[in-house]
């Protein structure tokens, strides 16, 4: 499942299933634009990657474009940069999202709404617009990193609700770019242990460590058939590179959970 000769764009590149993605992309030959809001995560990943290619000019495959893809003029700038740096742009790996937490309906408000639709959803599909035309002339494709929240009622009603979107989304846009040669799939994952998880704590500041997000995600463990744990960030972008290379040539539209088959149980009979 080389990449090796494509240029991939990966936006939420700074931590977590993006930096994994990116880096698990270097080590296939890739060449990688790193997009994120925080300059300094950023640049470790692009450290790692750097480090996968040695210290040669093949360091030259990785830039960074800093930005928040809600802003279009961002959204714009990470691919003009990638076309204008390396001339093509053969994939898109949307991994950008943040969470929400699991409020009842009457505790949310517009505000919320609109914060987790904007990155989660409006985003991702004004992104993949602005790079159609691109993907078209290399055949290229899209992987959108959604959740399985995409299809499983939980409490955190925006979150699943802008997977389920980005989901349908993603189907229709198969159908609709299809003709011009352009695959568009999902990832869809489990828990998985990322800082992302820090948002569902109450009152845990930058500072402190995770040790309270990896007692949370111990816990979510052992509802999953396969060997009672979380996913990790290297079992959903070794997904998303299957999904990304040539190995996948006629697969599109498809969501492709990494769960351990947590999806797949009827809890009324097997939840711990």
């Amino acid at each position: 499942m080389s990449l090796e000769g494509k240029v991939c764009i990966v936006t939420g590149a700074s931590s977590g299933i993006g930096e994994e993605i990116a880096v698990l992309f270097a080590e296939r030959k890739a060449t990688v634009v790193l997009c994120g809001r925080s300059e300094t995560r950023l640049e470790k990943c692009l450290k790692r990657c750097q480090d996968i290619s040695g210290n040669g000019s093949d360091s030259d495959r990785f830039i960074i474009v800093k930005g928040d893809l809600t802003n279009r003029q961002a959204r714009s700038e990470v691919v003009t940069t990638t076309v204008e740096k390396f001339g093509r742009l053969d994939v898109l790996v949307a991994n950008a999202g943040i969470l929400s937490k699991p409020f009842p309906i009457l505790d949310t408000t517009e505000d919320m709404y609109d914060e987790v639709m904007d990155v989660n959803v409006k985003s991702v599909f004004f992104l993949i617009k602005g790079c159609v035309p691109w993907l078209e002339k290399t055949k290229g494709n899209v992987v959108c990193v959604s959740s399985i929240g995409a299809h499983l009622s939980a409490a955190a009603a925006l979150y699943c609700m802008s997977k389920a979107t980005l989901d349908h989304m993603c189907s229709c846009l198969a159908t609709d770019l299809g003709p011009k040669g352009i695959r568009v799939n999902t990832v869809n994952p489990t828990f998985v242990k990322t800082r992302l998880l820090r948002s569902l704590i109450p009152n845990l500041s930058e500072s402190e460590d995770l040790g309270a997000v990896d007692q949370m995600y111990d816990s979510k463990g052992p509802n999953h058939p396969l060997f009672g744990r979380v996913a990790t960030v290297d079992e959903v972008a070794r997904a998303a590179a299957f999904l990304a290379s040539a190995e996948a040539s006629f697969i599109t539209g498809q969501h492709l959970d990494v769960d351990g088959g947590i999806s797949k149980m009827c809890f009324a009979f097997h939840a711990k």
